[in-house]
């Protein structure tokens, strides 16, 4: 079983893996690896904290929860809508390099917020 630590280190490194197939051309490894740098990070608070987190709306729904920890909800909401667009662009193939840089920059984004969320969150 994955540990929190060891979720966040995943995260990390998908975060340099997407930069990496990026520069390579690969949108979709590029977004797919965005997607689960977000998804790791918010595994890696969920775990801690007994929040579910093994669907992919399991994810969505800790990641909202931890957002709500923020003064600013609205921008992070949009980053978190924006990593989903990264997860579809895998399966769909529909976005442009563009779109996959910002959404690649708005995953990096939205993690530092759910850092600075989970430090706001009360203790387990």
């Amino acid at each position: 079983m994955t540990t929190p630590a060891q979720h966040e280190q995943i995260s990390q490194r998908f975060l340099d893996h997407a930069e990496a197939e990026f520069e390579k051309g690969d949108m979709l490894q590029a977004s797919e690896k965005g997607w689960g740098a977000v998804a790791h990070y918010v595994k890696s608070v969920a775990k801690e904290r007994g929040m579910r987190e093994g669907a992919h709306w399991h994810i969505n729904a800790a990641a909202t929860e931890m957002i709500k920890h923020l003064d600013d909800r609205r921008l992070p909401t949009v980053k978190l809508n924006s990593a989903n667009g990264l997860h579809r662009n895998f399966y769909e193939n529909d976005m442009t390099e563009e779109q996959v840089r910002e959404g690649l920059d708005s995953a990096r984004e939205l993690i530092d917020d759910l850092k600075e969320a989970a430090r706001r969150m009360p203790p387990p």
